[in-house]
This record gives structure tokens, sequence and C-alpha cells, in this order.
């Protein structure tokens, strides 16, 4: 993390642990050149934060990091993600939140989680908003049958916690900040 926080995701260098080197700060920048998600025309901060941390900071966003423990099946996973908040809006994009991979133990190389909280435009009188979640990661250059494996258990863990967040924040806006079930998260929010 203080190598992160000082020079961002170049100050990492490469995975040399397979066959094919990886560089996370290059793997990352071209991921997202080559998603839809941040365009760099319509977007160039948000782009410049995702990429460029700490260098490329927006004025105004919301910084946080955080690590957890996951279990894709075949023993525990650590990661650590580091979360921005955007300030404005773009258009009816009311919020902008991005959940970007700095690290994991196994199986992920790299994940970025977009978040979106888009105005319905056909009702602008109606209260709420759409949340528009867009993922995109890369796996470790592994076999077939392994790879769907890891896949499937990834995209299920994924849309797990996408539901127990969104049922956080329902709570939230409904009054109760208890969690109840596995909601991911510690029972005092």
């Amino acid at each position: 993390m203080t190598q992160y926080l000082s020079g961002g995701m170049k100050t990492f260098g490469d995975y040399r642990d397979r066959e094919n080197p990886l560089n996370l700060y290059q793997a990352t920048k071209d991921m997202v050149d080559r998603s839809f998600f941040i365009p760099k025309d319509k977007m160039p901060g948000i782009y410049s934060h995702v990429i460029e941390y700490p260098q490329g900071k927006m004025a105004g966003a919301d910084d946080f990091f955080y690590w957890q423990i996951m279990d894709f099946g075949q023993g525990p996973t650590l990661r650590v993600d580091h979360v921005t908040i955007f300030p404005g809006t773009y258009g009816a994009i009311q919020s902008v939140l991005a959940d970007k991979q700095l690290y994991a133990s196994r199986y992920i190389r790299l994940s970025l989680q977009m978040f979106y909280c888009v105005q319905d435009t056909q009702n602008p009188g109606k209260p709420g908003f759409y949340l528009i979640e867009m993922n995109d990661s890369q796996l470790p250059d592994f076999g077939g049958l392994k790879l769907s494996v890891v896949r499937k258990i990834a995209t299920s863990k994924s849309v797990e916690g996408t539901n127990n967040t969104l049922g956080l924040f329902k709570r939230i806006l409904e009054g109760s900040r208890t969690c109840t079930g596995s909601c991911g998260v510690s029972p005092e929010l």
C-alpha cells in the first residue's frame, strides 16, 4: 500500500509467476482502453484517476482501500482493492464509483468494477435511479477446464457480492442499518 500510495501501479513492476510476465499497470491500462465503460474522451478525469493514481488523482474524488478474503472453492484468496467515489455528474449518470483490484493472491490477475447511478430519463420526477455495474477482469493463463471452473466461481461470487451490496443499500435507504444474513460487511454498519 505504501508503494502504491506514493507511485501508483507503475511501481509494482511485473508478475513473473507464469510463462508470460504481467505488468499490472500496462495490463490495467490496456483493459480500460479496450473497454467502453470509461470513455477517455468523455470522462478524462475518471480515466486518469483509475489509471494514473496518485499522480492523476481527480480533485474531489473520495478514495478508500480494503482487503478481503474470498474462497473460490480451492482455498482462500486474499484481495486488496482501491475504491473511488467520483464527484460530479455525467449527463444522466448521477454518480460513478470504481473498484480496482490492486492485488490478489491467486486466480484473478486484475479486475475493475465500475458502478453508475443513472437517472430515469423517461420519468425524471420519479425517485430513485438505475444501478449499472460493469466488470472486467483477467485470469491467469490456466488451461481449459481449470479456467472454466475458476471463471464460473468468480462470476458467481461477483453476483453474490453485488446482491449483498444492493441488499445493504436497500436496508440503509429503508432506515435499517442492521445486517442480516451474509451481507459481506460488518453488522455494525
